[in-house]
């Protein structure tokens, strides 16, 4: 069950109520293209469009790359794979009223390598990396609560390494004071590897199975009145603005589709993850991915 917001005044209720009659037609107009998906009220529902993208986050800002992709074995790639029921997906995290969703993609995509590659469940922090990466030109000129560059905080752990939440905790209300340099590293990469216009059909997910859950953006348009199951979509024009972790694949009621982990919180969509349909570029999904790599 979702949590709604309370209000201060009259005032404020009563455009409250216009951005929840809003809401709910768009989750009707949403409902008759999605009919493998439910649209409905949502925490967000009574925002409206301009305060909902303050909770997504990611702008890039720099030319993309399309690095060499990690080796790996072709051609046994299973139908169906989920990482997480094969251990490879740590907790659902809730980056509150913050537009950092680049930071939380690209940590999530670290604690998955730690989990896949050597089974450890690390808690690491999104403040260390928005505090370091703040007004950093050489790590995307991120912009802490506003948005920033995923693939900046992949490289900026390769060459500093990323504290624990418990020595960092995150802080949504932060102002973003300067790096904190002594804080214990719990965590490095070897490599921070972006491509970009992904093969749908068979490589991006050659590279979930074989490689792991990695970071990807999206339009997250959609996602304001998302509740459950697959929403469908046709190639299109996407304006991505989200990041997010793309843990799996499968098939449901002949509906391919991919699973990716979101940042606002378990209560959210399918406890705290959301399903697209496979093959179409849906929410632009194939045009920015960001691996990490241990």
């Amino acid at each position: 069950m979702p949590s709604y917001n309370s209000f201060q005044d009259l005032a404020e209720v009563t455009a409250r109520f216009r951005n929840v009659q809003a809401s709910l037609k768009r989750a009707a107009q949403q409902q008759a293209k999605n009919p493998h998906a439910k649209f409905g009220l949502t925490q967000f529902s009574d925002l409206s469009i301009e305060e909902f993208k303050r909770y997504n986050g990611y702008k890039r800002t720099s030319a993309r790359r399309n690095d060499p992709l990690p080796s790996f074995q072709s051609g046994i790639t299973p139908d169906a794979f989920d990482w997480r029921e094969n251990k490879g997906v740590s907790p659902v995290k809730n980056q509150a009223l913050c537009g950092s969703s680049y930071a939380f993609g690209a940590v999530a995509a670290i604690e998955s390598q730690y989990l896949v590659k050597k089974g450890q469940e690390l808690d690491l922090s999104e403040e260390d990396v928005l505090q370091c990466t703040y007004h950093a030109p050489e790590y995307g000129n991120n912009q802490g609560c506003v948005d920033g560059e995923t693939e900046a905080i992949l490289r900026y752990v390769r060459d500093h390494g990323i504290a624990s939440e418990r020595t960092d905790p995150y802080n949504p209300d932060a102002d973003f004071p300067n790096c904190k340099k002594d804080e214990p590293v719990v965590a490095n990469l070897s490599q921070a590897i972006q491509a970009n216009n992904v093969d749908e059909a068979v490589l991006l997910r050659d590279i979930v199975y074989h490689v792991g859950p990695v970071a990807v953006v999206i339009d997250a348009s959609k996602l304001v009145g998302y509740e459950s199951g697959i929403i469908s979509g046709t190639q299109g024009q996407w304006r991505v603005n989200r990041a997010a972790l793309l843990v799996g694949y499968g098939e449901e009621n002949g509906v391919k589709y991919w699973a990716l982990k979101n940042s606002w919180g378990e209560t959210w969509g399918e406890d705290g993850f959301f399903r697209i349909e496979r093959g179409s570029n849906v929410m632009g999904i194939t045009e920015e991915i960001d691996i990490a790599i241990l």
